[in-house]
């Protein structure tokens, strides 16, 4: 969905004389390592998030005519940042998708889907994304995924190649919320990204 106008419609609340009402839409990011230099690192990593999605929209097909919708597209982004050591330090992927589900600290935000479907995706800066010094991915994680279902039950489509979480570049934000909304689901972005388990759409162009 890379037309600003399918982007926007995708956010329209409701119409009043003819002006979109359009609804915040965003993520929940949790943090889970505060080791040496990680506040820095985390603040950084906020920044370039929100930087990557506020350079994307106005790129969008047809943007260039419609600035005003834009920067209400640009005000209504939201990173939901969840940073609290006495809860978060350490915490497995399992750990924080059920933090996520019991809406510990606060309801976090869920995906503004169409037909409803209010997906539960959020995002996770854990060790390995706050000591790389490029900043440059951030991980993806579906709340939703079930580890025991996961596990196919017939033996002949292979071993379990799905586990709902990806790395993306930390620029590619907004293309992921496009992208896992409109063409494809979270487990075809999954299959995409192949053994690295890294997607990147510039990669699939």
């Amino acid at each position: 969905m890379e037309n600003i106008s399918d982007f926007l419609d995708h956010l329209c609340e409701a119409e009043e004389h003819r002006v979109q009402l359009l609804v915040r839409w965003g993520y929940t990011i949790y943090r889970t390592y505060y080791g040496p230099g990680s506040d820095e690192q985390w603040t950084r990593l906020l920044k370039n998030i929100t930087d990557g999605v506020e350079r994307g929209l106005p790129e969008m097909d047809g943007a260039g005519r419609m600035p005003d919708a834009v920067a209400k597209a640009k005000y209504q982004f939201r990173l939901d940042a969840r940073s609290l050591p006495t809860t978060l330090n350490d915490l497995s992927m399992e750990d924080v998708r059920q933090v996520y589900r019991e809406g510990s600290g606060g309801q976090p935000m869920r995906g503004v889907q169409c037909n409803d479907w209010q997906n539960a995706i959020f995002l996770l800066a854990d060790a390995q994304v706050l000591q790389d010094p490029d900043l440059s991915l951030v991980k993806v994680l579906d709340a939703d995924y079930d580890p025991v279902r996961a596990v196919p039950t017939n033996p002949r489509y292979g071993p379990q190649r799905n586990f709902e979480w990806l790395t993306i570049p930390t620029t590619a934000v907004l293309d992921f919320y496009n992208y896992v909304d409109m063409p494809f689901t979270f487990d075809e972005l999954e299959d995409l990204a192949g053994k690295e388990r890294h997607w990147d759409p510039y990669e699939q162009k």
